[in-house]
């Protein structure tokens, strides 16, 4: 997966559309935030994560992720560095 996004790319890749947000719209927390990512993922990958741990999703999310102060395996906001 691409490394270095503009804000543009960012938009395009990764903004919700109005059907995906009434796709997401019935879900609430963390099942909200971990059905977008895992379709963004698959929109990315054409594919979803080979193992049950996810590992390939918390390692291309996770900078993206911590950004916005979500830790994805804990479920809860990361702490101020």
């Amino acid at each position: 997966m691409k490394r270095n996004w503009n804000h543009d790319e960012l938009l395009k890749h990764f903004g919700l559309v109005p059907v995906e947000k009434q796709l997401i719209g019935n879900k609430t927390g963390a099942s909200r935030l971990g059905f977008t990512v895992l379709l963004k993922y698959f929109q990315q990958e054409a594919r979803f994560p080979i193992n049950a741990g996810a590992t390939d999703v918390i390692r291309t999310y996770r900078p993206l992720l911590e950004a916005l102060g979500v830790d994805l395996l804990e479920g809860e906001e990361i702490s101020a560095k």
